[in-house]
């Protein structure tokens, strides 16, 4: 995977998602980017009841996922849910979802191959046609433009099939660059270079 410069792994994303290559488009985008997937994925699982448990359980035997704490985490859903339910909101239901999304974060951390559990989660819902978390013309037809890099960050525009442009987001880790999807090219002076954010086009993400 040639991911040394932002257009080279561009366009590795591009030829992934052409070719349907989950596992290699995941591959492209920065862990950051990752972690929000697969924070909605795993959201997702646990909000389809017993089925989808079960799916996050064999999900996290295959990526070496403790299970005792894929236990904890559906049963903290369900503390949740009860706790919602209640009559009398409880006074503690700010801290059970706290819980529940600290044992999340703890859980991605731990995933060695954020990517591979990202298509992963990606493939899951796509058979099931339970959803998406990538539109499947994301990349496709499009031309990378105006990179400009900034240390371990640079940005560019993405150029649409239709015409129309959005920013796209670099990030250099070790092993090279990789896409910040929901990263925006720095306008106003002054702004911190990668410190903020854009609501994605519309269609290209569901997170």
């Amino acid at each position: 995977m040639a991911l040394t410069t932002p257009a080279e792994t561009f366009a590795e994303g591009q030829a992934a998602m052409t070719n349907g290559d989950w596992d290699g488009f995941f591959g492209t985008l920065d862990r950051d980017d990752l972690m929000k997937i697969a924070a909605n994925g795993v959201n997702r699982l646990v909000g389809q009841g017993p089925s989808g448990a079960a799916i996050l359980r064999d999900l996290g035997a295959e990526h070496s996922i403790n299970a005792e704490m894929v236990t904890e985490l559906i049963a903290g859903v369900e503390r949740i849910v009860s706790s919602a339910r209640a009559a009398t909101p409880s006074a503690d239901h700010r801290a059970i979802v706290g819980g529940y999304e600290d044992l999340l974060k703890r859980i991605l951390k731990g995933i060695a191959d954020p990517g591979w559990f990202a298509a992963a989660l990606e493939r899951t819902f796509r058979a099931a046609g339970s959803g998406r978390s990538v539109s499947s013309s994301l990349f496709v037809g499009e031309r990378l433009e105006g990179v400009e890099i900034d240390g371990n960050r640079a940005w560019g525009t993405r150029r649409l099939a239709g015409g129309e442009d959005e920013d796209i987001g670099f990030a250099k880790r070790r092993g090279g660059w990789f896409t910040r999807l929901l990263a925006r090219r720095p306008r106003a002076r002054g702004l911190r270079p990668g410190g903020d954010t854009q609501s994605p086009h519309s269609g290209d993400l569901d997170t």
